[in-house]
């Protein structure tokens, strides 16, 4: 294998929506397909500096009307699927945040992709460090945003004795 060869095959590509677009970032894939413990990929988010050493924002783009950029009606937009299509190397793995993503994905990109409870961790810790990855302009994040809870957060806290609301999940 050439060298870091390993290292691009155990990376994962991250297909991140957000309020006006689609992010897409390079992660750690040994900790999305190992399925390692929620906390250790929840504590890959607990501040800015943190998150900026786990994942590098590959690509950002704004959509004027997201609903028909990817949809079970309308597919994946020639625009998002060029996204895509650019950022990935062959047999490479994309994370998506929905099921309904990974199906489309799938089935029209013919691309394998991953939407699990690792993946909703990250997708969880992308959201709360969002204005941190992505340009401010782009970047808008209402306090009812930050919730439901991450799993990794709840286990961390409960395994110190501290009372989380069931509401917060």
């Amino acid at each position: 294998l050439p060298p870091g060869q390993l290292l691009d095959d155990m990376a994962v590509k991250v297909l991140f929506e957000t309020p006006s677009g689609f992010a897409i970032f390079h992660y750690d894939g040994y900790k999305l397909c190992h399925q390692v413990d929620s906390e250790e990929i929840w504590a890959d988010f607990v501040d800015p500096d943190s998150a900026a050493d786990e994942v590098d924002l590959l690509e950002f783009k704004t959509f004027e009307n997201k609903v028909h950029v990817i949809s079970q009606s309308t597919g994946v937009s020639k625009e998002l699927a060029t996204m895509i299509r650019d950022n990935l190397k062959p047999r490479q793995r994309l994370a998506v945040g929905n099921e309904d993503y990974k199906s489309i994905i799938e089935k029209e990109l013919n691309i394998s992709c991953v939407c699990d409870s690792a993946t909703a961790e990250l997708m969880w810790g992308l959201k709360i460090q969002m204005q941190s990855l992505l340009p401010p302009e782009n970047s808008d994040l209402r306090n009812e945003d930050y919730f439901p809870m991450s799993t990794g957060m709840y286990r961390f806290l409960k395994g110190h004795k501290i009372d989380v609301e069931p509401d917060m999940m």
